[in-house]
């Protein structure tokens, strides 16, 4: 009976040699070795969208715009669905006025302003004789609308001197510094932020006087 010897191949210089029963196997470990390789290089791939969707986008800035003041109307005291009365012995009264409004770095001014109600609602326009009681300039608020916190302003009407007498009316003209053109008069009326309370002064210890649908009446 012959020996069987196992036929070797002739290798490569430097590299040994490799029976031609084992060459089958290396071939089928290195395709399954390149088919892992595709298998890793197309999960790869399909990551790659994902975890671009998990990465925060680059944030963007821009300068926020200049939002025209709000009024809290229910928040306003005295209220002006109310008829403000001024007693004999008084001889000041505030209104409070709470509001928010986004300034983009721009100062309000605030112009309490003595029967110009019934000019406006006429003509459209501030009149010339009236005048105003108080006057104040509300710093800008550096933080955008949404995170704002509620301010307030207060006017005053002291009269210790030349009292008024009869109904008349207070209006706030509430707005950014460069809408205003002349005193309180507004380019823009919508840029402004605006609300009238009538005042009423006694007359004597027992009379009041009676104003007008218009709250602005005669002596």
């Amino acid at each position: 009976m012959r020996d069987c010897e196992a036929t070797t191949a002739p290798g490569r210089a430097g590299t040994g040699s490799v029976t031609a029963l084992s060459r089958p196997a290396r071939q089928a470990s290195r395709f399954r070795g390149i088919k892992a390789l595709a298998r890793l290089s197309l999960l790869s791939v399909g990551m790659s969208p994902a975890l671009a969707g998990c990465l925060d986008p680059t944030p963007e800035y821009s300068v926020s715009d200049r939002v025209p003041p709000v009024i809290q109307a229910t928040g306003v005291t005295p209220s002006p669905t109310d008829l403000v009365r001024v007693a004999l012995t008084q001889d000041v009264v505030s209104f409070t006025v709470p509001f928010r409004s986004d300034d983009a770095g721009e100062p309000l001014w605030a112009y309490f302003v003595e029967d110009i109600a019934d000019e406006i609602n006429s003509m459209g326009s501030g009149c010339h004789t009236c005048q105003s009681i108080d006057v104040q300039k509300v710093s800008a608020d550096p933080r955008p609308f949404a995170d704002q916190e509620q301010r307030s302003l207060t006017g005053t009407w002291a009269f210790s001197t030349g009292r008024p007498s009869g109904c008349h009316t207070v209006t706030l003209i509430l707005s950014h510094l460069s809408n205003f053109t002349r005193g309180w008069q507004v380019s823009d009326p919508l840029d402004s932020a605006q609300v009238t309370w009538t005042v009423i002064f006694q007359d004597s210890d027992s009379a009041w006087p009676v104003c007008s649908d218009t709250g602005v009446a005669s002596p």
